[in-house]
């Protein structure tokens, strides 16, 4: 397999978990001037902090997420233009 088609492999296995799904529909896009915290988002989507910390990293991972650390805090958007571009990759392959 070549390195683009790994890469996208890569983007779809983190789209493939239904928390993740999730988790991108309530991140705000890179454009928009607010992030979200992981704490906001655990109550947000009633699952455990450890857990969404877990499938924001897979996330960020996969390019799909941009983090900004505050102390010890972090905050997280959507990479809008990776998704974006994954799904054009996508497009042209079929």
């Amino acid at each position: 397999m070549d390195e683009e088609t790994e890469r996208l492999a890569a983007v779809f296995k983190a789209l493939s978990e239904p928390v993740r799904l999730r988790l991108l529909e309530r991140l705000p896009r890179a454009d928009e001037p607010r992030e979200i915290s992981v704490c906001e988002l655990a109550d947000a989507l009633e699952i455990p902090q450890p857990n969404v910390s877990h499938h924001l990293a897979i996330l960020k991972a996969a390019g799909l997420v941009r983090c900004t650390k505050e102390s010890c805090k972090c905050f997280y958007s959507v990479h809008s233009e990776a998704v974006e571009a994954a799904f054009a990759a996508l497009r042209g392959r079929l």
